[in-house]
């Protein structure tokens, strides 16, 4: 099987969008990405590790952490 390569920026980003600071259980599971990060969270995407959100007409580049995602982190998903 093979590894999925994840940055310390982008595991910081998915523990984030959890609301994960002080323990492993998610409180939320949403990031609205900046120009900043915006390709650490496309990337995500691509390695099934996130997801966007559909647009609402409120905010745009909205993503959250994918089961996968979760699972990489050792989160229980709630």
């Amino acid at each position: 099987m093979e590894e999925t390569t994840v940055t310390k920026e982008q595991i910081g980003y998915m523990r984030h969008a959890l609301g994960l600071k002080k323990s492993d259980i998610p409180t939320r599971n949403f990031f609205e990405a900046g120009r900043n990060n915006i390709e650490d969270w496309k990337d995500l995407v691509g390695k099934g590790l996130a997801e966007i959100m559909p647009e609402n007409g409120i905010a745009q580049n909205v993503f959250y952490v994918s089961q996968a995602g979760m699972d990489l982190l050792g989160v229980v998903k709630i």
